[in-house]
């Protein structure tokens, strides 16, 4: 199902009859700015520092299952609501001893790159069929095959699988970076802050994608801050880092690259910030977020699952995946695509 945005201006959402009703601050009685949208259609709320939100609807969220990320006016998420937690100790305890055996991250780590790596390939492969410039990259694509042989060896140290994702992500920059319109240039990846449009584009998606699976990693019962390849440390979720890794070019860079070679994004939907850096204004996340949302509820038959499903569906099913894996010793089989 879908999310939930509530970013406009001065509006109120409530509950009203298993409904939320969003209407204008100003002027309740304003039947025509009024929405209603069925709570068994919403999946996942994101509530702007605009908009008022009462009580009971959060209430009945949390009773539904629906967590809510909180987004300030530059689209940063700066909280959430999560519903309660199941107490599964027994699923914790063989998190943390997962958590601090070398083995395991060294098999955990292989398995998110390598489904990263190949994803970045398959990407790559797409675009270049869609552009006529295959041929153009196959000495790239044999370098990405020889990088997923030597991760199946498993004789690989963190640091050299690492190694690995660094060489494999330089390189699908580089060809990724090709494709992009020349007015919108893109050099490296630069984070805190984005420096340019398009950086601000991967690293808005990032965020979202981030959020989402630290929500769905603690509706499994799990602890979010506990990584394998992304260190185990504070202020941030490294397990949700960990296994947003194969999601990121085929949703983030994907996107991104698809949001400015349309002309879905232009100039005028991006801000300096005093602080240095570029940002979404409010227009720019409008058309971001709709082409997000459909990217992530739109089904497709995946191969390697048997199954249609949608990248919402996968994401929400990898904390589960990885449960499996902690509890019942199944290999770990992050997301690949067709």
């Amino acid at each position: 199902m879908p999310s939930l945005w509530i970013t406009s201006r001065d509006t109120i959402a409530k509950i009203s009859s298993e409904r939320v009703v969003i209407k204008p601050i100003t002027n309740t009685s304003d039947l025509e700015n009024t929405r209603t949208i069925p709570l068994i259609d919403v999946d996942l709320v994101i509530l702007g520092s605009r908009a008022q939100f009462s009580s009971p609807l959060i209430h009945a969220l949390m009773k539904r299952n629906i967590p809510i990320f909180l987004m300030n006016s530059i689209g940063q998420i700066t909280g959430n609501f999560l519903p309660p937690i199941a107490p599964h100790g027994s699923t914790r305890l063989a998190q943390y001893n997962k958590s601090t055996d070398p083995k395991s991250h060294k098999t955990i780590a292989a398995a998110v790159i390598g489904a990263k790596i190949y994803n970045q390939r398959r990407t790559l492969q797409r675009i270049a069929i869609s552009r006529g410039k295959s041929e153009k990259l196959a000495p790239l694509y044999r370098r990405f095959a020889t990088r997923l042989e030597h991760l199946k060896t498993n004789k690989n140290s963190p640091d050299q699988i690492l190694g690995i994702e660094g060489s494999a992500s330089a390189d699908f920059y580089r060809a990724w970076a090709d494709f992009l319109p020349t007015e919108f240039p893109f050099e490296r990846r630069s984070r805190r802050p984005p420096l340019n449009p398009v950086n601000t584009c991967i690293s808005f998606i990032s965020t979202l994608i981030y959020q989402e699976m630290t929500a769905a990693i603690f509706a499994a019962s799990l602890d979010p801050a506990l990584g394998h390849l992304h260190t185990t440390t504070n202020n941030r979720w490294s397990l949700a880092l960990d296994l947003i890794e194969p999601f990121r070019p085929v949703i983030a860079e994907a996107l991104t690259l698809d949001l400015f070679s349309r002309s879905i994004l232009d100039a005028s939907h991006f801000t300096p910030l005093d602080s240095g850096g570029i940002h979404l204004n409010h227009q720019g996340r409008k058309k971001l977020i709709l082409h997000y949302e459909k990217r992530l509820e739109r089904y497709f038959y995946s191969e390697h699952l048997g199954q249609r499903i949608t990248l919402r569906q996968v994401i929400r099913n990898t904390p589960i995946s990885y449960k499996k894996h902690l509890i019942q010793h199944s290999p770990l089989t992050p997301f690949r695509m067709n």
